[in-house]
């Protein structure tokens, strides 16, 4: 495993977002097995998907997720890299 996350920086536009929300990720570099998780106000788990770390960014369809607050969590090699709280509204 090599992880090397210096300065990671994660972006949601629009955030507040009621439809895509594009989410970006910088200086996060990870050879392998890295993941996006979304969880509920209560800790559930709602979205994961796999990422390609070169891509450094994923596009989720929040419109079925209820108005709320959420967290995004970049995970690599089972270890929490950096997260940021998504407004969902509708």
């Amino acid at each position: 495993m090599n992880i090397n996350n210096p300065n990671p920086n994660i972006y949601i536009i629009p955030n507040p977002s009621s439809n895509l929300a594009l989410i970006q990720w910088h200086n996060i570099v990870v050879e392998n097995n890295t993941q996006m998780e979304v969880y509920d106000e209560n800790s559930k788990k709602i979205f994961l998907r796999n990422i390609n770390i070169e891509v450094r960014k994923l596009s989720p369809d929040v419109s079925k997720f209820k108005a709320g607050v959420y967290f995004v969590k970049i995970i690599a090699e089972n270890k929490f890299i950096i997260g940021e709280k998504l407004n969902v509204v509708h």
